[in-house]
């Protein structure tokens, strides 16, 4: 089904998905001070990175509307699936145990940012979700919710005609995280010149990884430079000795989504691929970040695809990359981030050593 006809088909059920949704809805116990948001694997994507997507959304519904208290809930596809084969994001992650691994690691962690700690459900069978949307008063999102007819609110395309003031410092890492990052970046580097280099290092997709040669030869030039650059592995990294013999290596943050968090929040810039990773700089308060390789033909990423995926211009520029963020189509290299990277010095972006 093309995009034209997906658009006729939403316009004539639109009425009916209305009615629907009131008829199950308890209104005789309604609370606008609560939201209650869906999270239906029908509609949204696998357990990812699109998480942060997901948490940036139900922030910002959160700040729109002063909530003081949110429920998430976590519908499968199928009874006990987490997923189904249609959804784009699943060429490559098509098993469930690798889903229900990513949905404890990266998806309820990503939750931890939001500012009002949520209650969480995590359904099994669709009766369960629809006995919660009959049940729990509060503000249901996506808008006009039902099971039948799934909408999700959080894609990579959310991003679009949003500006970087709307996105910026949505989420935030705990004060304990930052306490925890801040004493590991105190131990070993020197905080003020401290710059983290993300590897993706996945067994599938493997085009979209980026090169361990390039960042170990970045992180050597940025040590001559007198910065104190350190790697956040992936959880795939192998041979971290390799790593550890050039700079630190925080390897409690390719695990812990909110030392992560708190370990870009705290460097003066990150480097990354085109990843999963890559989405957090965006929603951090004051995070700057390069972002290499957004195109990739392998995987599909061309520059039309990119460009109306995220609402970017041919320049990769989007309303959402404030000062301090820049994306580049090339892969990462020593010679094409050594250029960029005196760009941000010259604007202020990241400060020459004392």
């Amino acid at each position: 089904m093309d995009m034209n006809a997906r658009g006729i088909k939403r316009l004539a059920i639109k009425p009916f998905k209305l009615i629907w949704h009131y008829l199950q809805r308890p209104w005789i116990k309604r609370d606008s001070s609560k939201l209650v948001v869906f999270y239906d694997w029908k509609a949204s994507a696998p357990p990812s990175f699109h998480g942060v997507y997901f948490a940036g959304e139900v922030e910002r519904l959160i700040q729109r509307n002063d909530y003081k208290s949110v429920t998430i809930i976590f519908v499968p596809a199928e009874n006990d699936r987490t997923s189904v084969k249609e959804c784009r994001e699943k060429i490559n992650t098509d098993d469930a145990d690798k889903h229900e691994w990513r949905l404890r690691n990266l998806v309820l962690p990503a939750l931890s940012l939001l500012s009002v700690r949520p209650e969480i459900f995590v359904c099994r069978t669709r009766n369960q979700a629809r006995t919660l949307l009959r049940t729990i008063p509060g503000d249901v999102a996506p808008k006009h919710y039902v099971l039948r007819l799934p909408d999700r609110i959080e894609r990579g395309s959310v991003l679009i005609n949003r500006s970087s003031e709307e996105i910026r410092g949505l989420l935030q890492p705990s004060d304990s995280a930052d306490f925890y990052a801040r004493s590991w970046l105190n131990e070993r580097l020197t905080p003020p010149n401290a710059i983290c280099l993300t590897l993706r290092e996945m067994t599938f997709a493997t085009t979209r990884n980026t090169s361990r040669d390039e960042m170990l030869k970045i992180a050597v030039y940025l040590q001559d430079e007198g910065y104190s650059p350190f790697f956040i592995p992936d959880t795939e990294s192998k041979n971290i000795v390799e790593l550890a013999q050039v700079a630190p290596v925080y390897e409690a943050a390719a695990w812990n989504f909110e030392l992560r968090a708190a370990a870009m929040q705290q460097s003066a810039l990150c480097v990354l691929g085109c990843n999963g990773p890559a989405v957090l700089p965006v929603y951090l308060p004051d995070c700057n970040c390069m972002i290499f390789g957004i195109i990739d033909h392998a995987c599909g990423q061309t520059l039309p695809w990119i460009m109306d995926h995220f609402g970017l211009n041919e320049s990769l520029e989007g309303n959402w990359l404030g000062s301090g963020h820049q994306q580049f189509a090339d892969p990462i290299s020593l010679e094409l981030f050594k250029t960029h990277f005196k760009e941000f010095i010259k604007k202020g972006w990241v400060k020459a050593p004392a």
